[in-house]
């Protein structure tokens, strides 16, 4: 990636509005999105933007794609053709921020491998909030973010990735996960998906009462917590699971049956069996956010050779951070447990 060129974001939702807003003070940024009304905003908010996406080619070494999950593939294709099409050889990175990675993956390397001098980079930062679209993006939705790295077919120039990671360090103290697509694609299940349903169904629970309106005046604290994800649009969370559909449903058939331990416990004369099942719940998640303290590492590789030094503790839980090159090397720390 030449230092002086701009990024390239494609799709200004929450989170590439959020990348935008972020990466802008450490490097120029021209964006896209198909949405007009996106633009202005975008325009009026400080974020420089381009009439069309092809004016991102020649312009920009890396295009970030962050387009609603069903118009990632076809955002891509369109404008790789595009550069065929005008007959562009600059090399170009492409990168995709899906929450999704086994098919996305192999869908977007099936695309770029048609393309000379084009390569990819499969990225999903682990973040945002409340609300969707460019309204609800913010840089501090980004800040200290760990994002999941998945290696693709038509895998980015180490150089060139990491001067990405270096910029993002630098803007918002970027984390990188290294994982596996099926790693990645298992988790993302539990901790991001599964937590979308549960909220929406107990939205339809609330619904469904006949006290319906009352509830509504008692809900605190613990029903806001467990439905705040539920206030995005309908048709962001339905694009974020649907991709991951497969792994979703057994995951939920598996937490059906933990709620039916749940419902059992409820039904036995004493509360040993409900409370052995409350204990249990509070045990995992206090050990989840009680861990050891990890073990930091300060790291130097070739740069060149940076792929080949990760590839070993991929899906091994190990987060990499603070990127910096000297000369042709690359420092960074990884921190394990």
């Amino acid at each position: 990636m030449d230092s002086k060129l701009p990024i390239g974001v494609v799709g200004l939702g929450h989170i590439g509005g959020s990348i935008a807003f972020s990466i802008q003070e450490h490097r120029e940024v021209l964006a896209f999105d198909p949405d007009e009304g996106t633009m202005q905003s975008a325009k009026r908010r400080g974020i420089e933007i381009v009439a069309r996406p092809e004016e991102l080619l020649g312009k920009c070494g890396t295009i970030l794609f962050a387009p609603p999950n069903p118009a990632l593939i076809e955002a891509v294709s369109n404008l790789l053709a595009a550069r065929s099409k005008s007959a562009q050889e600059s090399p170009l990175l492409v990168v995709d921020v899906a929450s999704t990675k086994t098919k996305t993956i192999a869908s977007v390397s099936g695309v770029v491998a048609t393309h000379r001098g084009v390569t990819h980079l499969s990225l999903h930062p682990m973040a945002g909030r409340e609300g969707s679209g460019f309204d609800s993006s913010d840089p501090e939705v980004l800040f200290r973010s760990s994002w999941a790295e998945i290696p693709t077919a038509i895998r980015a120039e180490p150089r060139t990735s990491l001067e990405l990671f270096e910029i993002f360090s630098r803007c918002m103290d970027f984390e990188m996960i290294p994982l596996s697509a099926a790693v990645h694609d298992k988790a993302v299940a539990v901790v991001s998906h599964l937590p979308h349903v549960l909220a929406e169904a107990l939205g339809v629970t609330l619904s469904g009462l006949t006290e319906v309106s009352v509830a509504r005046l008692l809900a605190a604290g613990s029903f806001g917590s467990a439905t705040r994800v539920a206030k995005g649009a309908p048709e962001r969370v339905s694009e974020l699971c649907w991709p991951n559909r497969a792994i979703l449903a057994a995951e939920l058939d598996n937490f059906i049956e933990v709620l039916a331990r749940a419902s059992g416990s409820l039904k036995e004369p004493s509360p040993e069996k409900f409370f052995r099942f409350v204990q249990q719940g509070s045990s995992a998640i206090a050990e989840l956010q009680d861990r050891a303290e990890p073990r930091t590492e300060s790291a130097v590789c070739e740069a060149d050779s940076f792929w080949e030094a990760i590839d070993p503790i991929r899906d091994s839980g190990t987060l990499l951070s603070d990127f910096k090159f000297a000369g042709d090397s690359v420092s960074f720390v990884s921190r394990i447990g």
